[in-house]
Protein backbone atom coordinates (compact mmCIF):
# COMPACT_ATOMS: atom_id res chain seq x y z
CA UNK A 1 0.00 0.00 0.00
CA UNK A 2 3.14 2.31 0.05
CA UNK A 3 2.82 3.69 -3.17
CA UNK A 4 -1.04 5.05 -2.30
CA UNK A 5 -0.15 7.29 0.54
CA UNK A 6 2.70 10.01 0.32
CA UNK A 7 2.79 9.86 3.95
CA UNK A 8 3.68 6.08 5.94
CA UNK A 9 3.25 6.07 9.66
CA UNK A 10 5.04 2.49 10.70
CA UNK A 11 3.84 1.48 14.84
CA UNK A 12 7.22 0.02 15.85
CA UNK A 13 5.48 -1.22 19.39
CA UNK A 14 6.62 -4.31 19.40
CA UNK A 15 9.58 -4.64 17.72
CA UNK A 16 12.00 -5.58 20.59
CA UNK A 17 14.97 -6.36 18.79
CA UNK A 18 16.45 -6.63 15.44
CA UNK A 19 19.54 -7.98 14.07
CA UNK A 20 22.07 -6.24 11.61
CA UNK A 21 20.84 -7.85 8.46
CA UNK A 22 17.65 -7.48 8.87
CA UNK A 23 17.84 -3.71 10.10
CA UNK A 24 20.11 -3.18 6.69
CA UNK A 25 17.30 -4.56 4.35
CA UNK A 26 14.67 -2.24 6.50
CA UNK A 27 17.04 0.81 5.92
CA UNK A 28 17.78 -0.24 2.34
CA UNK A 29 13.73 -0.24 1.83
CA UNK A 30 12.55 2.69 3.43
CA UNK A 31 15.83 4.61 1.98
CA UNK A 32 14.34 3.87 -1.28
CA UNK A 33 10.38 4.96 -0.12
CA UNK A 34 12.29 8.20 1.37
CA UNK A 35 13.59 8.71 -2.06
CA UNK A 36 10.27 8.45 -4.15
CA UNK A 37 9.82 11.49 -2.28
CA UNK A 38 7.45 10.24 0.44
CA UNK A 39 7.89 11.06 4.08
CA UNK A 40 8.62 7.85 6.15
CA UNK A 41 8.11 7.88 10.09
CA UNK A 42 8.83 5.10 12.54
CA UNK A 43 7.02 5.60 15.93
CA UNK A 44 7.58 4.09 19.08
CA UNK A 45 10.44 2.45 18.48
CA UNK A 46 13.05 0.57 20.89
CA UNK A 47 15.89 2.78 21.77
CA UNK A 48 18.22 -0.06 20.58
CA UNK A 49 16.43 -0.29 17.26
CA UNK A 50 16.33 3.45 16.64
CA UNK A 51 20.60 3.91 17.77
CA UNK A 52 21.03 0.72 15.30
CA UNK A 53 18.97 2.73 12.19
CA UNK A 54 20.83 6.04 12.91
CA UNK A 55 24.21 4.21 12.81
CA UNK A 56 22.76 3.15 9.56
CA UNK A 57 22.19 6.05 8.53
CA UNK A 58 18.00 6.33 7.68
CA UNK A 59 17.93 8.89 10.58
CA UNK A 60 18.36 11.90 7.95
CA UNK A 61 15.50 10.26 5.34
CA UNK A 62 13.13 8.64 7.95
CA UNK A 63 11.82 10.15 11.39
CA UNK A 64 12.37 7.68 13.88
CA UNK A 65 10.31 8.25 17.25
CA UNK A 66 11.22 5.94 20.50
CA UNK A 67 9.25 5.16 23.15
CA UNK A 68 8.51 7.50 25.81
CA UNK A 69 8.50 5.84 29.37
Amino acid sequence: QAPRHPVLVLDGSRLARIDYMAANALAAHLRTLAEDGREVVLRDLNHIVAALLRLLGIGDRVRLYTHKY
